[in-house]
């Protein structure tokens, strides 16, 4: 009560920050042009896949610049040790080297095999994109193959309909006449009809 009295409310103390929880989803994904702009899913397409493939070449060719030239400044420091006839220092430089050394082979080891992805997924695209040619090609040679077929059936129905239009042609052109004639009784009855027209001219 007296400290109320004097100093107020009792502040309430804070609460501890909480640790950061680490999360193995949230992958840190490499920084690139493939990268830029949206994130990707992990299964990303070959051309996305590539072309990360090269950003990392990239790093691994910087590091392994590095790595050379610091080789050479040790090499000229065992040098001027060696000159210097200081063995001790010279041995250090020379264990030191050995390290880089073993470390630029690492990442030379892992240049060839990014070299080597790279190489397979180039290779993956291109009969990719063949594939999906062959599968355009053969689309339009069975369009093709369908229209012949349908052609076929038209020339079909075209000769079926001359064949019924000739055959219209002759019924049309048959007599419907029901008479009957003798050809023999046709031909005495135009020589009487030619003989009364001799006697009526005399």
């Amino acid at each position: 009560r007296m400290y109320r009295y004097m100093f107020g409310k009792k502040p309430v103390p804070e609460a501890p920050p909480q640790a950061a929880v680490y999360n193995p989803q949230q992958i840190t994904q490499l920084p690139g042009p493939a990268n830029q702009g949206k994130k990707k899913n992990v299964a990303d397409a070959p051309g996305d896949a590539i072309a990360k493939l090269a950003f990392h070449e990239q790093l691994l060719d910087k590091r392994s610049e590095k790595l050379q030239a610091d080789i050479n400044i040790v090499n000229a420091e065992i040098k001027e040790c060696l000159k210097r006839k200081d063995k001790k220092t010279a041995m250090h430089r020379l264990k030191y080297r050995k390290k880089i050394e073993q470390s630029l082979d690492q990442i030379e080891a892992q240049k060839d095999n990014v070299q080597t992805l790279k190489m397979k997924l180039e290779e993956a695209q291109i009969q990719k994109n063949t594939a999906s040619v062959y599968k355009i090609a053969d689309i339009a040679l069975a369009d093709m193959a369908k229209t012949g077929k349908e052609l076929e059936n038209t020339m079909d129905d075209i000769k079926e309909n001359l064949a019924e239009v000739d055959n219209v042609s002759q019924l049309l052109a048959e007599n419907i006449g029901t008479a009957v004639y003798d050809d023999d009784e046709l031909e005495d009855e135009l020589e009487r009809e030619f003989a009364q027209a001799e006697a009526a001219a005399e």
